[in-house]
């Protein structure tokens, strides 16, 4: 099975992310597996994290991040004209969640309907610091499907 993966890379004052998923619920998710130490979520110390990849059913805690299992839970919809909005309205609805309420939004699963509609089921939990990203862009996104099957996605945010 193929497995999602994720990238940092500084980009000048920005931060560039790049997502590799095989759909693009699982590339939502994985963004929101990505992001949530930037927007607040505690990560485990050295002695408790575990390599790993995300499971089909969604984040795990395997990739650094502490599993939260209390918070309370949230679900929302998005709508956007394509893929591309659809992910940068998802990004900045995570960086809404921590900027705006103190909650992280973590062990997300995400499904897409009727095209591009997005149906999010997530947990959200206090953030421990004020988030780090401030927005994701349309600058230099790109959305593109893979000859392997997989689903990669390059978003700029601004720091």
């Amino acid at each position: 099975m193929l497995q999602p993966t994720y990238e940092m890379l500084d980009h000048t004052a920005d931060l560039e992310l790049r997502l590799r998923a095989p759909d693009f619920g699982l590339l939502c998710a994985t963004a929101a597996e990505a992001l949530a130490p930037e927007l607040g979520l505690e990560k485990k110390t050295d002695e408790e994290e575990e390599l790993g990849q995300i499971h089909a059913k969604g984040p795990t805690p395997e990739l650094g991040l502490e599993k939260k299992t209390d918070g309370e839970e949230v679900s929302f919809s998005l709508s956007a004209p394509d893929e591309a909005a659809l992910l940068v309205d998802f990004i900045n609805e995570l960086i809404y969640y921590a900027d705006a309420k103190s909650l992280v939004l973590h062990d997300v699963t995400a499904r897409q309907t009727e095209g591009t509609t997005l149906l999010v089921h997530c947990r959200a939990s206090r953030a421990a610091r004020p988030p780090r990203v401030k927005a994701a862009t349309l600058h230099g996104l790109t959305i593109e499907h893979e000859p392997s099957g997989m689903l990669s996605a390059r978003v700029i945010l601004d720091m």
